[in-house]
């Protein structure tokens, strides 16, 4: 039941992609932890046409403190780089506790297996509303240290780059200054959230998130590379 569901709802993505081919990108949707998800990554790149991967880590029951779990996610991975497949990936599982586990298992076991593709995190990291900020840390350092595993990576700003405190932890919008020249705002009207915090906050002379105008139109500007 599971694999028909699945299937169908990569079919449904399909079929709206192409009435729209325009203005539609279609993504592919897997549980990792099921045995059908590399064939069906397969399918949706060679048969259904669509350009990437979506991931949710949560909705999957996937455990990053389990090896199996991990090994099973890096071999998605690794089928979405081979097949040219953008990733995006809801890192959040739900538990604001092991987020910075969750993320150094990330960075250092996943992501170097898609090395070639975009890999865009969700949310910042989070589950929106909010982000979750000792997630965020472990990659602000990374993307700070210039570490190569991060040479492909993205986050976007949806729902979560507002006035909400980060999930977990106090809100740190200076961590999300850290990371945000690495943003990129996929919304209708960019940047939004963003830029009402700016203006509900007094405007860029007292800005709830410390980025400059400069800093803030990078992130404004700043498209997935699977979006131009």
């Amino acid at each position: 039941m599971r694999r028909r569901a699945i299937r169908a709802e990569n079919d449904w993505t399909a079929r709206e992609v192409a009435r729209h081919p325009t203005r539609l990108i279609g993504f592919c949707g897997v549980n990792p932890l099921t045995d059908t998800a590399l064939p069906e990554i397969e399918r949706c790149a060679k048969e259904l046409g669509l350009k990437g991967l979506k991931l949710q880590l949560n909705n999957s029951g996937v455990d990053l403190s389990d090896p199996v779990h991990v090994a099973r996610v890096q071999q998605v991975f690794a089928a979405a780089n081979r097949l040219k497949l953008p990733i995006v990936v809801h890192l959040a599982t739900g538990s604001p506790a092991v987020g910075r586990s969750n993320a150094e298992v990330f960075l250092e076991a996943i992501l170097p297996r898609a090395s070639e593709v975009v890999v865009q995190i969700a949310h910042l990291a989070g589950s929106g509303p909010g982000w979750n900020d000792e997630a965020l840390e472990v990659f602000a350092k990374a993307i700070e240290a210039k570490d190569p595993r991060t040479r492909n990576l993205f986050f976007d700003v949806a729902t979560v780059a507002d006035l909400q405190e980060a999930i977990g932890s106090s809100c740190s919008p200076g961590r999300f200054a850290r990371s945000g020249p690495s943003a990129s705002c996929l919304d209708p009207t960019p940047c939004s959230g963003a830029q009402d915090a700016r203006m509900r906050s007094g405007g860029p002379s007292a800005a709830w998130c410390p980025l400059t105008d400069a800093e803030f139109a990078i992130i404004r500007d700043n498209v997935a590379p699977y979006l131009r």
